[in-house]
């Protein structure tokens, strides 16, 4: 499959999991690690349709900077994959716990 096309599929999918969000764009990016004006545009585009994946923002941040971007992505990815955080929340909530997760609304394009 086509870079663009895979970062299409990613684009559009919703209600997954951010560790499975954050592979499948790591895969379809690190297709254009040797484009950085289609790595930048790319990365952009998906955090306009994901604003609140903030797994995702951090794998775009990781491979916009990285000198080899390709790279990055499996680092960043690998990373994520090992972060104890999600379990330590989870041991640490009471069962009966209800969370409240406050996301923000994405700029209105007309007022850029």
């Amino acid at each position: 499959m086509h870079p663009i096309e895979r970062l299409r599929y990613v684009a559009r999918v919703g209600g997954v999991d951010q560790g499975e969000l954050v592979r499948e764009a790591a895969s379809a990016l690190s297709g254009l690690g040797d484009d950085p004006g289609g790595l930048i545009m790319s990365c952009r585009r998906l955090l306009d349709r994901h604003p609140t994946a903030g797994a995702l923002w951090f794998l775009c941040a990781r491979m916009l900077t990285a000198a080899d971007a390709r790279a990055e992505a499996w680092f960043a990815t690998e990373e994520l994959e090992q972060d104890p955080t999600p379990s330590h929340l989870a041991r640490l909530l009471p069962d009966e716990a209800r969370v409240t997760v406050v996301g923000t609304c994405p700029v209105n394009s007309s007022t850029r």
